[in-house]
């Protein structure tokens, strides 16, 4: 009758190799194993390496604590000098077929550790487990000749074949480093072609016919155009940013000023006015500038109050004029001119750049 797997693993008197077949195949019996005292050190080594609780508990359940008096040793009992001596067992059935485990195999056996799985020995339950010498796969081998004879031979035929270009490029080419002007009184090749081009297009081009620097137009257009550009940044004294508005009729937000920007004049109407006025202005004084001067009082025509207005910060304008409102006066002028003109309720003032 076959044994229970777990009563294997907890029996003093399984053998070392059946208790290895045990920790491949059943992960859960580990712990169990670990307990058992016939484990075998390299297998308790192996299995404390795992990490697991479950495990290092175990390890720890079998060792014991440490006793308070040193002076008492235990002494061995039978059970655990079947360790270093354990009985033949001969296994009823056969062992459970098993995943190979090369990293398993190489930490308990002592083979050195990688990726590549060698062959496992063959364990079976006739016999103790004794685990073999460990041996160098290279040890005993005949040492491979080194091929000393055949890099060298590659070498000399990368020789050969690099004089053999260079033979056949000077015997095409010619010699690079060489003198590549004409002997004294030897006819040089390319000039006598180049001199034959130049005989038959001379013979052939029409009197005429040659390409007169003078009589080829100019490129005025650009020149034009950037004189025209440079003509008007000249011509504006004081332009207006490209962010002023357009605004071109407007009053001030009290409704006192009133202005309107026109294209030849621009007027400005200050209704109530605490400031000496020429007689002739009823019902307000207004001021005008063009580009024709400076800055005058007309008040031949007057500006009207207007629905839009210029808040307090804001800069309008047109193409030649422009106006400001400030909190404290209103300032307008011409762009090309600077002639201009500050005017509020309680002053006037005609400004020029």
């Amino acid at each position: 009758m076959t044994q229970d797997p777990a009563a294997q693993a907890a029996d003093p008197t399984t053998s070392h190799a059946q208790l290895y077949e045990l920790v491949r195949a059943r992960p859960d019996l580990r712990p169990i194993i670990a307990e058992n005292p016939n484990t075998y050190p390299e297998l308790r080594e192996w299995l404390a390496g795992l990490g697991e609780p479950e495990i290092d508990a175990a390890l720890a359940r079998r060792h014991g604590a440490p006793d308070s008096d040193h002076s008492t040793q235990v002494l061995p009992t039978d059970e655990f000098g079947a360790v270093h001596h354990p009985p033949v067992h001969h296994a009823p059935t056969q062992p459970v077929p098993q995943q190979p485990r090369p990293e398993f195999d190489q930490q308990v056996f002592g083979s050195p550790a990688g990726y590549a799985a060698e062959q496992q020995p063959a364990y079976t339950g006739h016999a103790a487990y004794t685990p073999g010498a460990v041996t160098d796969p290279d040890e005993g081998a005949t040492p491979r000749r080194r091929r000393g004879g055949a890099g060298v031979l590659v070498f000399l035929l990368g020789l050969l074949t690099v004089g053999a270009l260079a033979a056949t490029y000077f015997l095409l080419m010619g010699n690079p480093f060489g003198d590549d002007e004409p002997a004294a009184g030897q006819p040089n090749a390319n000039d006598s072609a180049e001199q034959d081009d130049d005989s038959e297009q001379t013979q052939q081009s029409p009197p005429g016919s040659e390409d007169d620097p003078e009589q080829s137009p100019a490129p005025e257009d650009d020149d034009e155009a950037d004189d025209d550009q440079q003509e008007d940044d000249a011509e504006f004294e004081r332009p207006v940013p490209d962010e002023a508005l357009s605004i071109t009729e407007f009053s001030s937000p009290t409704g006192n000023i009133n202005c309107q920007l026109d294209a030849d004049d621009l007027r400005c109407t200050v209704t109530e006015y605490n400031f000496d006025a020429p007689e002739d202005c009823e019902g307000g004084v207004t001021f005008r500038v063009s580009d024709q001067g400076p800055a005058t009082i007309d008040c031949s025509s007057s500006v009207s109050s207007q629905t839009q207005q210029l808040q307090y910060g804001e800069l309008t304008g047109n193409t030649d004029f422009a106006c400001e409102a400030n909190e404290m006066f209103f300032e307008c002028w011409s762009q090309r001119t600077g002639e201009g003109f500050e005017i509020a309720r309680e002053y006037y003032e005609f400004t020029s750049e």
